[in-house]
């Protein structure tokens, strides 16, 4: 479980450090302020689902277990989500179909 905590953990920081990466290449409509507005975002929403469960015992307290839930497994897929929901927002990824679709149309 320890060994997969760690992987789980790069995932997170491997994801914004590239969501940080288009940050400063100024790609994905994405500024410093959205990245770090993202991570406050997911532990928002990871500290609310973890107190609700804390406070009304379904959860025992403890701090190691809440600190991993909040800081790593919700944010984990925040970066990932923001970048799906652009290419959706933008129609970057009609027009990336698109093209590949006349790709292939032209090698038949």
């Amino acid at each position: 479980m320890a060994s997969q905590r760690w992987i789980q953990l790069a995932a997170a920081v491997s994801e914004y450090v590239f969501i940080g990466l288009l940050a400063w290449k100024k790609k994905a409509d994405l500024t410093y302020k959205k990245v770090v507005l993202l991570l406050l975002l997911g532990f928002y929403v990871a500290f609310s689902m973890e107190a609700t469960l804390t406070i009304s015992g379904i959860r025992p307290i403890d701090w190691s277990v809440f600190y991993f839930n909040d800081l790593v497994e919700i944010n984990t897929g925040v970066p990932v989500l923001y970048l799906l929901s652009w290419m959706f927002r933008t129609g970057w990824l009609r027009e990336k179909i698109s093209l590949i679709r006349q790709k292939l149309k032209a090698t038949r």
